[in-house]
């Protein structure tokens, strides 16, 4: 240890930290001094403080101890921390917690200074007292002046609510006056309201009766125009439902009649094909016969034969197919077609009738051309009589053609 240590300990910049708070205006104000509990534990702080500054001046670096000062130390910057919070947000709780760590922490302290020379000079409980005077002083100076504020206030106030008395009396009046002119007044818009008001009754009870007049004559007008007009929408409705007929008549019937022309470019285009493999065929089997016409039988040429005609029998077979499907093709067409002029004359034909009749007929033939299942197609052999038949008529019908 040195003396250095104890000259340069920081307790002495903490001490006069503390005691620079002293100033602050926060720790007078009215309601801490008035509180005797708050103003008390504030000034036993500081008058405690001041205390340890004076030891500090007068106590021997050799005869102390450093350890001693630390303690010390720690206790004065609870204080310091303390008013510090104080300051800040005003709640006396933390000038009481100083006081209290004064009496518990920092007077059970003081041996550190107990070795301090004889010179008392500086009278520490003096320049408390003296402190705590000023510091009195101070809070009354501070009183004198609100004192004086208040009164000025006071006095202003009071000069305010003379003039609203003033005020508040001449509105009197002056309500009182317009009062009587308004009763007044009140009276002359009454009279003339009702008299308004008898006016425009007797001109309403005119009016609402020629309008009821003018009303039912156009209602009247209106009627007849309506019924007029719904007997036309009659006879056009009449007129529509026999046009719609006709329509859907044709409708109908053109689309058999495509059908039909369909099925017959069909049917026409398989039996040239049916012609084609046929007249192959032949030609393949006449040529065979012309070639080995003059020609000895042999076992050579009796295989070339037969195989030639193999040929032509194999060239020519696909002709029932297609000789069946020109006659499937034509009768679709003659079925279409037939159709057709039926349903073109159903109209024509049931015109006359009465309608529960025509309903019947309707009727009927929805059963006839509706609900009818398709007819499988069926496929046999190409050396059937009634396939061979129908591959002969359509060669017939070709060469025809």
């Amino acid at each position: 240890m040195t003396t250095s240590e104890v000259t340069q300990h920081p307790i002495h910049d903490l001490v006069q930290r503390v005691l620079a708070l002293q100033g602050e205006q926060q720790l007078y104000e009215p309601e801490t001094s008035s509180d005797e509990v708050t103003a008390y534990a504030r000034d036993k702080a500081f008058v405690a403080v001041k205390i340890v500054q004076s030891y500090l001046a007068q106590i021997d670096p050799l005869t102390v101890s450093v350890w001693g000062l630390t303690q010390v130390q720690n206790v004065i910057q609870a204080i310091f921390n303390e008013v510090s919070s104080f300051i800040s947000n005003g709640n006396p709780g933390h000038l009481h917690n100083a006081g209290t760590q004064v009496d518990q922490a920092l007077f059970p302290l003081m041996w550190v200074f107990s070795t301090r020379t004889a010179d008392d000079s500086l009278k520490p409980t003096e320049l408390a007292i003296a402190k705590l005077s000023e510091s009195a002083s101070s809070t009354f100076r501070q009183l004198v002046d609100q004192k004086t504020q208040l009164e000025k206030i006071i006095a202003t106030l009071s000069a305010q609510v003379n003039a609203q008395t003033e005020r508040l009396e001449t509105m009197t009046t002056t309500i009182a006056t317009q009062k009587a002119d308004a009763a007044t007044v009140t009276a002359v818009v009454q009279h003339a309201y009702a008299k308004e008001a008898s006016d425009r009754s007797t001109a309403f009870d005119e009016n609402e009766r020629a309008m009821r007049d003018e009303f039912d004559r156009d209602r009247q007008a209106m009627a007849d125009k309506a019924s007029q007009a719904l007997e036309s929408l009659e006879k056009s409705k009449n007129d529509a439902a026999q046009l719609v007929g006709v329509v859907g008549n044709i409708g109908v019937t053109g689309n058999y009649q495509q059908i039909a022309n369909s099925e017959n470019k069909a049917a026409e285009m398989w039996r040239w094909i049916t012609l084609a493999f046929f007249a192959g065929g032949i030609g393949l089997a006449v040529a065979t016969f012309v070639e080995f016409w003059k020609e000895p039988v042999s076992s050579g040429n009796v295989w070339a034969i037969g195989i030639r005609l193999l040929y032509a029998i194999a060239l020519a077979t696909p002709a029932w197919y297609t000789a069946k499907e020109s006659a499937r093709h034509r009768t679709n067409s003659d079925r279409a077609r037939q159709r057709e002029l039926e349903l073109a004359s159903l109209g024509p034909f049931i015109e006359l009738l009465p309608k529960e009749k025509k309903e019947e007929i309707r009727a009927k033939m929805t059963d006839i051309y509706f609900g009818k299942e398709v007819e499988n197609h069926v496929t046999g052999s190409p050396l059937d009589g009634k396939y061979l038949k129908d591959v002969l008529i359509e060669l017939v019908k070709a060469n025809k053609r």
